[in-house]
Parts: C-alpha cells; sequence; structure tokens
C-alpha cells in the first residue's frame, strides 16, 4: 500500500458519512493510450469496490468511430474486480452488472440518434 493509498484509507475511516454506493468515471480515449491506462483503471475499480461501491460506472468518450470494437474488445479483457457489461453506441441492451463500461462517441452522435428517436 502506497503512502496516498495509507491516506485515504485513514480518511476514510474518520469520514461520517457512508461511501457512495455508486462511483462514475469519465474517460477519453486519449486517456486509454497511455501506458498501463488499463491497469490503473483495473486497480481504481478495485479501489472503489474496498471501499463500498456497488456498482461502478465508466463513460468513454470517443472521436474516432473505427477505435470502438476493438476498445470494447481491451475492455472484455480487462481485469476488472466484478462482472462488467459493455454497451457500444449502437448497443441497445440494458447494462446490467457491478460494472458497467458505455463506450460513446463523444455525444454528438447519441444526442442526435435521441432527437431522431
Amino acid at each position: 500500500m502506497g503512502l496516498y493509498d495509507a491516506y485515504l484509507a485513514v480518511r476514510h475511516r474518520l469520514h461520517e458519512g457512508d461511501p457512495p454506493e455508486h462511483v462514475a468515471i469519465v474517460i477519453t480515449e486519449r486517456d486509454l493510450l497511455a501506458d498501463g491506462a488499463f491497469d490503473t483503471l483495473a486497480a481504481a475499480l478495485g479501489w472503489a469496490f474496498d471501499y463500498g461501491a456497488e456498482r461502478v460506472t465508466v463513460s468513454v468518450s470517443m472521436l474516432d468511430e473505427a477505435v470502438v470494437s476493438s476498445l470494447v474488445r481491451e475492455f472484455r479483457d480487462l481485469d476488472a474486480p466484478r462482472p462488467t457489461s459493455i454497451r457500444g453506441p449502437d448497443d441497445t441492451e440494458s447494462a446490467d452488472a457491478p460494472i458497467r463500461v458505455n463506450v460513446g462517441l463523444g455525444g454528438k452522435a447519441e444526442f442526435a440518434a435521441a432527437v431522431r428517436d
């Protein structure tokens, strides 16, 4: 356990409020290009559940639609601490897992589709 992790553990124990039941992580495709980004994300997911979260939603904003399928495949290989459901821009099924990953196209395409519907 690193120094920052120890600090968070003490802060968590001393805090009077309940931990959040749902944690949201919003990232871009650029965030996932860094070395070790998926390992860092897996660690953050584990940390959220260790501190009491029941559900984590990861929203990824993509600019290049051609990369979506490879990114979804990478998320399927993620060493996640709980079951994961992954939704791409064209998925219509509801996500029902403790970890929910939503891969979107920056909001513009989703907004236009919602207006058309």
